[in-house]
Formats: C-alpha cells, structure tokens, sequence
C-alpha cells in the first residue's frame, strides 16, 4: 500500500500539463515489466520408451517429445513404440458410432504380444466405449468398455486417461477409477484380450474407434500406440536390445542380452581391445583394429601405400609403386646412367637425373668390351 500511494504521490507531483492516469500507476504495479520468465523443465519421451525432464528446447534437440508445460515424468507415460497416431480429435457427445483414427504398420513380424497405449481427455471416462481393429485380418476388440458401468448405471464419472492395455498387467481397467484426473493412468488389462491378435502379422492397418455413449460429456482423443514385442521377451520391439532373442537373459552380466553376445560366459572384460569381438575368438586381443594377425601383425595395419601389391611393412618405398628398396637413387628415383648427365667429379654412382637408359645395362655393355679386348689380345703373336 505504501508503494501504491508513493506512486500516486509521483503522479500528483507532476508538472501543470501532465496528464497521468491514476489506474495506469497502479496496473503498472499489478503488471511489472521484467525479463521474461526462464523456461521450466517438462517430461520429454523417446520412441524406447524412456523419459527425462528437460527444457522444451533440448528435448527436441535430442529427438525427444515434449509433454507440455507442467509435465513430469512422474505423472506422464512415454509408449515405447514406433507405431503411434496423435490425431486431437474430438470425441463427439453421445454418439455410439464415434470417431476412427487410423495406424498403418509398415514392417512385417509375427505378433507374439501386443499391447495398446491409451490418451484421452474426456470429463466422464464411463462413457467411451474403445475397439481395435486389423483392417487386413479383420480381427477387432473392445478394448476397453465404460469403466464402472455395470456394476454402476453410468461408469466411472471423472476426467481423463492415459493408460497401457496389457494382458499381463495386474489390474483390470474395468475398476479403476481416481477420483483426481486423470481417472486412470497406469497399465491395466483390457476388457477383453489383446491375445487375438498374436500370431498374427502386425503389417497392415490398424484402427481405432472411440465413441461416447451418454450425454453431457465430452473429449478428445489425444493420442494411441500400438506396442508390439515380436519375440515375447516382455519387452517392445522399439526398445528391444536384441530383436528374436530374450534380453533378460545375461549369463554373464556383461549388459548384452546372451542371443547378441559373441561372447557368451565372457563378461566385459573378456574383450581386452573393445571391439566387440571377445578375447577367445579374437587372434590380435590387443588391436582393436585387426581379429587376425594378416601380413604384418598385430597392431600393424596392412596398409598398401602405393598399390603395388607389397603392403607398406614390407615396402621400403612404400609411396613408389616402382620400388621396393631405395637403391642407387633414392625412392621415387629410377636408377638410371643418363649420358647428357655426367656424374659430378669424383662421384662414382649414377646421376640420378631419370630418364635414359638403366644403369645395368651399360654396365653390361662395358663388360662385354672388356672381354672382347682380352679375347682379341690372346689371339695376337707377340713382338720382340
């Protein structure tokens, strides 16, 4: 109060002409100007499943989801999956034929479990009736029947879900019912299984038809997933560590699921170089660039320079395809005796200048003069 009527004491104080409003001061009081407020952290989901809280701006740099404002981890669930639809749409009010949204699966794999992620905002989840179906089996499930109701005339009367419908889980949606939105959120059974789809092949489309079917109510349905597991091992192909194999099993501890692991009884350290190949089946255990010694050994690479078929360890000019040891001249130079290039006063070896004639074969040339001197001089009387 003392700072409202300082203000306003401000304002009255003003010189003859000045026009201040008297409200202006004290909205400007109500509504100070400052630096916008700093973004908060919100839950961000990745397609395996995993959650973190970050800001908005870093969950998209790292690929990520973000939940929107006021979200945690602790209060949103992350589908692992990569078959997901997020259509907003609205739920209309009483109406038995409702709404379909549409997934179609791409890749093709046998179903051994499937399980469906559930988002919905909707003041009286006792009204929806949800039912999926495979458009190319023809096989469909009411998934999920107006919680609540039997035993009750009208379901379960509160706000919003976000759930997983799993055959396996603990509890069945049918009872669940907060009385704090949401009304449901966690993983429950279904109304009926999931299980008809299994064996199936997940490729083609999916559809799921939401309807509300009682007045007064309305909602949105925000987002589904279908969550497959191909080789039943409890966890969805989008995060699974080792496709057709379990991941649970780990004999040795070393975090590879045993069906990944080349080496099996062999825990982390049984792979001295890192590189992916254990020690028992590794001949270079020390090279994490080489599994077999080849031509020049462990912790040398085979390495050909300058292609000629001879690799660099055993090429003493390795950037001269022309050579394999320096010679007379040096590597990169032919040795070569090359008239117009004379060697220097005193020197004995060749110019080196390149070009001319190779130098063995003059040589061979002044040794076939020798000889034919000294022939010609034993065939000669001798004088005097």
């Amino acid at each position: 109060m003392n700072t409202i009527r300082e203000h306003f004491n401000q304002a009255r104080r003003r010189p003859t002409g000045t026009c201040v409003s008297v409200v202006a001061v004290i909205m400007a009081l109500m509504n100070p100007v400052g630096p916008p407020a700093a973004s908060a952290q919100e839950a961000c989901c990745f397609l395996n499943g995993t959650c973190t809280d970050v800001l908005p701006a870093d969950c998209a740099t790292a690929g990520g989801t973000a939940r929107g404002a006021g979200t945690t981890c602790a209060n949103v669930i992350c589908p692992a999956s990569t078959d997901c639809s997020a259509p907003a749409l609205a739920i209309p009010d009483n109406n038995s034929a409702g709404i379909d949204d549409t997934i179609t699966v791409a890749d093709s794999a046998t179903i051994a479990d499937l399980n469906v992620y559930l988002r919905a905002d909707h003041t009286f989840v006792g009204d929806l009736i949800i039912t999926l179906e495979h458009v190319d089996t023809g096989t469909t499930v009411v998934i999920y029947d107006r919680p609540g109701a039997p035993p009750g005339t009208f379901g379960c009367g509160q706000d919003d879900l976000e759930i997983i419908l799993d055959d396996e889980a603990l509890s069945p949606v049918e009872g669940e019912c907060n009385p704090a939105a949401p009304a449901q959120f966690g993983s429950f059974m279904p109304n009926n299984p999931l299980a008809a789809f299994d064996g199936e092949d997940k490729s083609g489309m999916w559809t799921l038809n939401v309807s509300d079917n009682a007045g007064a109510d309305t909602g949105m349905l925000i987002e589904w997933c279908l969550i497959f597991d191909a080789d039943n091992d409890g966890v969805p192909d989008a995060a699974d560590a080792c496709p057709g194999f379990d991941d649970n099993l780990d004999d040795d501890g070393d975090g590879v699921p045993d069906g990944c692991d080349l080496c099996v009884g062999d825990d982390a350290t049984g792979d001295t170089d890192g590189d992916g190949i254990c020690d028992d089946f590794d001949d270079c255990p020390s090279d994490a660039n080489k599994v077999n010694p080849g031509a020049c050994g462990c912790g040398v690479a085979d390495d050909d320079s300058d292609g000629d078929g001879v690799p660099d360890c055993f090429d003493d000019c390795p950037n001269d395809p022309n050579k394999l040891q320096p010679g007379l001249c040096g590597c990169g130079n032919v040795d070569v005796l090359n008239a117009p290039c004379a060697p220097p006063a005193g020197q004995a070896t060749p110019d080196c200048c390149g070009g001319g004639m190779p130098m063995m074969m003059p040589l061979m040339l002044m040794g076939w003069k020798w000889g034919r001197s000294r022939s010609r001089r034993r065939r000669s009387p001798r004088h005097g």
